[in-house]
């Protein structure tokens, strides 16, 4: 099925009605990028110190306010201790310290809310282990609903998996600014979380799909701008809101917006390449002839029924024949009365499910080699409908090309994910402590999807891929072993370089896994793929939970990761610029091209030696070689002598 170069083409190619779509799928990411920012604001802790006891002062101290009482409660060392004094009539000098006994006093605004999660249930001193906890539960949301939401997305489509998330997220982001308690708020973000992931994954592939080769770069980056812009909003949004269940509201009504809008049809169409990879011809027809008609191509009803709709060869369908169904699979090497088929009827049906059904017509039922027919009792196979037909994501462990690519493309989002925070470490110190390290991090991706929109497309995703990973792993090897001899204004420079690259690895690793990856597993695939992504980022709350013991190995581990990946991205295809495969067979087919283009060499002109010419039509030593065998041959047979051999063939010398 060559649904990039003679399809699409057809229905008017990446059109006006495609391009809006593209364009508009974009959008829902705002709200999404919303959802999944907001666990840093919602979780953000203010700087705070324990609430002054004057029981635990001596009776002298009792009555002191302001300083004095802060002075003479709160040791300016710990901000979850509180001074303890001697028995009434001692020393007025405290002679050890204690935990807070009447809660804590934040500093608020924070980030721009005047409550949060941690104000709500005191998640500070030694509650404060349930902070990273909450963002680990959100991430892990996020990795489940990925490779669940993923393996659906193959099975049911594109459009419904994104709608099914999409619904599903308004409950329970709901239930996340309704919670009561603490045990309800990480359930909630841990199914809140699935649900998003589920609806970015299915828009993601469905977008994809829709592009034609030169505009699935531009497009996949715009969509990314659209998720940077819903990271630079949150900050403003949170200062309307104020209070952090208000916020979590105003996200949730996005969704449900998003959701009434998106519903429509006319907005998200099923993904045709899908509908027709998986056999569903009857479906793919009607998305087709809604493109070519917003296009302004009028096409015949003869263009939806012939070949290039099918399967190509090797693969199943089924037909409406004579008042019976009958099935096309693979396997089989026989005749239904166990007699092999002839080699031109094995032949025809190689040649696809137009040849096949020809077949089907002359055997009534009979199979050839590699294809088997038998009827079905499925009443949906007419006018050519095509049976049903679903990969699971078991099937790429027994491959070795997809395999291998998934593989790769896997630990490079992984690294470029989990690095990151070997970067933003850094960024600590600087002033506003919450603003600052925010905004780098969103304004670095959107610069880095603007240098790969403008390079990609030129020097080929593997190259790109490979020179983001080298400026990875180059910065983070300087940082660790540079750090203590380097100026400040230099580590900041070697850190935003770090994040802008490691952030260009992880969105190119998404972008070229779903161009590698067939159609059929193309939602389960990049689910794996982004859940090894999340699993990289889950190390921030990770290392925070460890109250960072280990950052140094953790910083270790991911640089030689770096390094190990630039040699792995060599054994990469190229897919800058050329169709996306739709089969297992198709994937497999890829081959790594040589990373650089081979010179061309220099034709001699004069050779030292002459060449040997080519040979003509006419050669004298085989011309002869065959006069004497058919002499023979005349010559042993009854009735035929030397003379009439001799008369119907001339020796060399006479033909001269």
């Amino acid at each position: 099925m060559d649904f990039d170069g003679r399809l699409l083409r057809q229905v008017g190619g990446f059109g006006r009605r495609a391009r809006l779509l593209a364009a508009a799928s974009g959008l829902p990411n705002v709200p999404l990028a919303l959802g999944l920012a907001a666990g840093l604001l919602l979780a953000a802790t203010p700087q705070h110190r324990c609430r002054p006891d004057p029981a635990l002062l001596p009776p002298a101290l009792r009555n002191a306010s302001g300083p004095e009482l802060l002075n003479a409660s709160w040791p300016r060392a710990s901000s979850c201790l509180l001074y303890r004094y001697p028995p009434p009539g001692g020393a007025l000098a405290p002679n050890g310290t204690g935990p807070c006994t009447r809660g804590w006093e934040y500093a608020l605004p924070e980030a721009g809310l005047r409550s949060t999660v941690v104000t709500q249930w005191d998640l500070v001193c030694s509650n404060h282990w349930k902070v990273p906890l909450e963002e680990t539960t959100h991430l892990l949301g996020w990795l489940v609903g990925f490779v669940g939401f993923g393996c659906l997305c193959d099975r049911y489509g594109r459009r419904a998996t994104f709608l099914l998330g999409l619904m599903l997220s308004i409950p329970l982001g709901a239930a996340v600014a309704l919670a009561v308690n603490y045990a309800m708020l990480l359930l909630s973000r841990l199914l809140f979380g699935a649900m998003l992931a589920g609806a970015f994954l299915s828009l993601y592939v469905a977008r994809l799909e829709l592009c034609d080769p030169p505009h699935r770069l531009v497009m996949t980056m715009g969509a990314g701008a659209c998720w940077v812009a819903g990271e630079l909003l949150l900050p403003g949004l949170a200062l309307l809101c104020k209070e952090w269940r208000l916020l979590q509201g105003a996200i949730t009504l996005g969704l449900a917006l998003l959701a009434a809008c998106w519903g429509l049809p006319s907005l998200l169409l099923e993904s045709a390449r899908w509908l027709l990879a998986t056999r569903q011809l009857e479906k793919g027809r009607r998305v087709l002839r809604v493109l070519a008609e917003a296009n302004g191509v009028h096409l015949e009803e003869e263009f939806y029924m012939q070949e290039p709709l099918l399967p190509g060869e090797g693969q199943r369908g089924g037909w409406s024949r004579g008042g019976r169904n009958w099935l096309l699979e693979e396997g089989g090497g026989r005749t239904a009365a166990g007699l092999p088929l002839p080699a031109r009827d094995a032949r025809a049906a190689s040649k696809g499910w137009g040849s096949a059904l020809g077949l089907l017509s002359r055997r009534g039922g009979a199979s050839s080699q590699g294809v088997r027919f038998h009827p079905q009792s499925w009443t949906g196979c007419r006018r050519g409908g095509a049976l049903p037909q679903y990969e699971s994501i078991g099937k790429v462990f027994r491959t070795r090309v997809v395999w291998k690519n998934s593989l790769i493309l896997g630990f490079s989002a992984f690294i470029g994910s989990g690095i990151r925070h070997c970067f933003t470490r850094n960024l600590t110190p600087y002033a506003p402590r919450f603003y600052f390290p925010y905004c780098l991090l969103a304004v670095s991706e959107a610069l880095a999807l603007l240098l790969l929109c403008l390079t990609v497309d030129r020097f080929g995703r593997r190259a790109a891929l490979l020179l983001s990973t080298i400026l990875t792993g180059v910065s983070s090897l300087l940082l660790l072993a540079l750090a203590q001899y380097l100026m400040a204004w230099l580590i900041l420079a070697l850190s935003v370089l770090g994040i802008l690259a490691s952030q260009a690895v992880a969105a190119l690793s998404v972008l070229f896994a779903g161009e590698v990856l067939p159609t059929v597993v193309r939602g389960a695939g990049l689910g794996l793929l982004l859940a090894a992504s999340v699993v990289g980022q889950a190390a921030a709350p990770l290392m925070d939970l460890h109250q960072s013991r280990g950052f140094f190995l953790h910083h270790v581990v991911f640089a030689s990761f770096a390094i190990l990946s630039v040699l792995s991205i060599l054994l990469l295809p190229e897919s800058s610029h050329r169709p996306l495969p739709d089969s297992l067979r198709e994937g497999e087919s890829q081959r790594r091209p040589p990373l650089f283009r081979p010179r061309r060499q220099r034709k001699d002109h004069l050779p030292l030696l002459a060449p040997h010419p080519p040979a003509g039509p006419y050669d004298p030593d085989s011309y002869a070689r065959l006069v004497t065998a058919t002499k023979k041959m005349l010559s042993a047979r009854p009735g035929f002598g030397p003379r009439r051999g001799r008369g119907l063939l001339l020796e060399p010398e006479e033909e001269q």
